[in-house]
């Protein structure tokens, strides 16, 4: 639906009136404001400290190198998974932050690491898992078998009569 004219009208006056004291009065407020925000965001992020990789490594020695460098950590204790099973006591098996990303000096760093009762419990769940596997898979293959068995035990007095072709 097109614009009363009246409002064009309107538009264009003010427009007219205005324009003139916005980019006189306003525009040029607003481009300061603009760029000395830009200008301390710069100059925070030349504070900023990259992330060091802790993946693998001790919690103590992980927790060291993250505190070395300003940095706070808080270590975290995984929760048991099937697929922990082969990590190493007390290592960082991931942290809440990538390798070499620059982060502000209060950033904390979690630091999720495995204790040996986590390893036991996620290997005794990882047998679980296998061990279910095995039921699923056998139990398939019995439910196979009997439906093989059914089906050749309802067609046994089936006959089949073949139609005779004309030459």
């Amino acid at each position: 639906m097109p614009l009363p004219t009246a409002v064009i009208a309107i538009g264009k006056v003010v427009g007219a009136v205005a324009g003139p004291f916005i980019l006189s009065k306003i525009l040029p407020k607003v481009v300061d404001e603009v760029s000395d925000a830009a200008t301390k965001s710069h100059e925070r992020r030349q504070t900023w400290i990259k992330v060091p990789n802790v993946i693998g490594a001790k919690l103590c020695d992980a927790q060291s190198s993250i505190t070395t460098i300003g940095l706070n950590s808080l270590p975290i204790e995984v929760k048991p998974r099937k697929n922990y099973k082969e990590h190493k006591a007390d290592t960082v098996i991931k942290s809440s932050h990538k390798a070499d990303i620059k982060v502000d000096p209060t950033t904390t760093i979690n630091l999720y690491y495995i204790t040996q009762e986590v390893i036991n419990e996620s290997k005794r769940l990882a047998e679980n898992h296998e061990i279910s596997k095995a039921n699923y898979k056998n139990e398939r293959q019995r439910m196979i078998e009997k439906l093989r068995q059914h089906t050749k035990n309802s067609l046994q007095g089936v006959s089949i009569k073949k139609k005779k072709t004309s030459d």
